[in-house]
């Protein structure tokens, strides 16, 4: 259920549509086949083999196979480039993990330690002050398509007014709203992704550097371990069946 009507790009980057619907094998319990809608306003049902998950965002691959990171370039550069340094501060962060699990079983000294986590930080820090600017910038770029998304409803719903009083006809209504309804869609995709990253952001990495505690070995500070904090399970509940001559369940 959380995936639905996630925006979807191809291998390069390039955005499709959303992911309208999803079909499961109601007892195992596992994704089938899901249909994507296309921005211009065709429908394809593909296997979910051919699907694959990227911070928010769905990518389609013909093969099923995707070679390196999508790049979303024609949807947010502004995220893609938060992404990468997102990505690096947390391998930065499982290595200040590791170097403290190091000092602890003595496989190191204090002095080859301080050295080390000095180094790290310095890194982390620099990319904290990165992140944070991508994160202002993000926040503000949200700002700007909540706001469009409201201007847009505003509209819609002024179109279907003057239907409803007889002052165009539904066929007038289809070719004025269809437009704005792909538009609605393209940007309500375009928030999911970014709140969802920047949810991310505030409750793992931006916060700030991980917090320390003292070891016995030394006077040294180190940081705690964590390793299964930032860790997200998701249980998808399914609320309306319907199951087609197959037996699979419509999401």
């Amino acid at each position: 259920m959380k995936l639905l009507k996630a925006p979807v790009f191809d291998e390069s980057g390039r955005r499709l549509g959303l992911l309208e619907r999803i079909y499961a094998d109601s007892k195992k319990k596992v994704a089938k086949k899901a249909v994507i809608r296309f921005d211009n306003g065709k429908r394809k049902k593909v296997s979910a083999d051919q699907l694959f998950y990227a911070s928010g965002a769905v990518v389609y691959s013909r093969k099923g196979v995707i070679k390196g990171k999508p790049l979303f370039a024609d949807s947010e550069p502004d995220l893609a480039q938060a992404k990468e340094i997102l990505d690096k501060m947390k391998v930065i962060k499982e290595r200040m993990l590791k170097l403290d699990e190091l000092l602890v079983e003595g496989k190191i000294t204090e002095t080859t330690f301080k050295i080390l986590r000095g180094d790290y930080e310095a890194q982390l820090k620099s990319l904290q002050e990165m992140g944070m600017k991508y994160f202002e910038k993000l926040k503000k770029r949200l700002m700007e398509l909540e706001s469009r998304e409201e201007k847009l409803s505003e509209e819609l719903n002024l179109i279907e007014a003057r239907m409803y009083v007889g002052e165009i006809s539904e066929n007038e209504y289809q070719k004025k709203a269809g437009p704005i309804k792909l538009e609605l869609d393209r940007i309500r995709g375009q928030i999911k992704v970014i709140r969802e990253f920047l949810q991310e952001c505030t409750s793992d990495v931006i916060i700030g550097l991980p917090e320390k505690v003292k070891v016995e070995k030394g006077d040294i500070s180190v940081a705690r371990p964590r390793s299964a904090e930032g860790r997200q399970e998701f249980e998808v509940k399914v609320i309306e069946e319907d199951e087609d001559e197959e037996g699979r369940v419509k999401l």
